[in-house]
């Protein structure tokens, strides 16, 4: 690849970094449903393989002590303890011995990554995992440059997406836009239009990526910024639906989706339509759930499967009394805290001989085919195949399905757009 298109690329994974750790962080909702799966929870934990001897130390960085988003760090948090005590009781840990977790909490801030990293690096942690963080940038090199793995579920960042000693286990929002476009060639759809936040991290992100992948798809695309907190969006789904879209999407928080699907009511339309993860929050849901059905959704997480029913066992066994929604497509937050952990052990299995950060770094590069957590199907493999414009991403796939009006996603479909990434 020429180096001024790797750098055209650099500068839009710095571009991700802002909007998706904003989109990222709705709140969960209160349990209220059942688990699907009806089993005692011990025969679905599996039989026990208790860790022992010396504790390996792995880091935890969240967004932790951050007035905007620390509640949902503290899901996350909550999440990774869950999954360590499962490891270190059901899996013996990583190379058999128990998993110690440490947490710094970044405050959302670079002076507060690149304090965690600092501490990270002290400490000598064997691996640093993480579902997200818009401070890549600012934590990934201190921690990569000292020789440790850093592990990520989504990478933002040009550090995370492309620098050395990194691991993006999932396709993130690049993913998501490619899984928005090959499902959108696969309906038959000639052109796909999105609003989109008009902020740079988003809105730029959203054209260029947005124009590669349903390029390479064949669909004709367009993006409509309106500025954030813009209460009546009518005029921009108007706009959308006169210049020809057979589908229109949405890019944006929690607030911008309530005014995309308040407008798509006042319009009355029945154009398809595209959300991502913000627009399922309870406050959606509750004000305008029967306007969110039928919406498509791409996801990494399947409701469905062994995970899912061991997910729900895990919660029923380590945090009885919390209220967590076994769901893990609704409990998004802890469910994060759990597959940063999960994944990251699957990754380790079969690790043999001291474990270090040496020995766990080449254990990730060698990674194929390791399922994915929750991913019903998926893996990962960190040869930088997945997405080669991007080589530290390890899976593009997704699950894009129909939302129901309670944020349930309905006859959900395994999509690669790998392909579509093809500079």
């Amino acid at each position: 690849m020429h180096q001024s298109r790797r750098s055209r690329w650099r500068r839009i994974a710095v571009a991700l970094a802002l909007f998706l750790v904003v989109a990222g962080c709705g709140d969960d909702d209160e349990s209220t449903a059942t688990p699907g799966n009806t089993e005692p929870a011990d025969d679905v934990l599996g039989e026990p393989n208790e860790a022992t001897g010396e504790p390996v130390l792995v880091g935890l960085i969240t967004e932790g002590g951050s007035e905007a988003i620390g509640s949902q760090s503290a899901l996350t948090e909550q999440g990774a303890e869950i999954a360590v005590q499962y490891a270190n009781e059901y899996l013996g840990g990583i190379g058999g011995r128990p998993i110690e977790l440490f947490v710094c909490g970044n405050q959302a801030t670079p002076a507060g990554a690149q304090d965690c990293a600092n501490q990270m690096v002290e400490r000598g942690v064997v691996a640093v995992v993480l579902p997200f963080t818009g401070f890549g940038e600012a934590e990934a090199p201190i921690i990569t440059g000292a020789g440790i793995a850093y592990v990520s579920g989504s990478g933002n960042s040009a550090a995370e997406l492309t620098g050395e000693n990194a691991f993006a286990l999932t396709g993130g929002f690049p993913g998501t836009l490619g899984a928005f476009a090959q499902h959108a060639k696969d309906q038959g759809f000639g052109k796909f239009t999105m609003v989109v936040i008009d902020v740079p991290s988003a809105s730029q992100a959203a054209e260029q990526l947005g124009g590669l992948v349903f390029g390479n798809a064949g669909v004709e695309f367009e993006t409509i910024a309106a500025a954030p907190g813009t209460p009546d969006l009518t005029p921009q789904l108007q706009a959308a639906v006169d210049g020809g879209a057979d589908a229109i999407g949405v890019t944006g928080d929690v607030t911008f989706c309530t005014s995309f699907l308040q407008a798509y009511q006042t319009l009355g339309l029945d154009t398809p339509k595209y959300v991502i993860g913000p627009c399922i929050d309870p406050t959606v849901i509750e004000s305008l759930g029967p306007v969110l059905e039928g919406s498509f959704l791409a996801t990494n997480v399947s409701a469905e499967g062994e995970d899912a029913d061991l997910y729900a066992a895990m919660l029923d066994s380590y945090a009885p009394d919390e209220d967590i929604d076994p769901d893990p497509i609704v409990s998004a937050g802890v469910t994060a805290g759990v597959s940063s952990v999960m994944n990251f052990v699957r990754a380790m299995s079969g690790l043999s001989g001291d474990v270090t950060q040496e020995s766990v770094l080449a254990q990730m590069q060698a990674a194929v085919d390791v399922p994915l957590w929750l991913g019903d199907g998926q893996t990962f493999t960190c040869d930088g195949t997945a997405i080669p414009i991007f080589p530290n991403i390890c899976s593009a796939s997704f699950f894009v399905g129909a939302l129901s009006a309670d944020g349930q996603m309905q006859n959900a479909e395994p999509v690669d757009p790998a392909p579509l990434f093809e500079a």
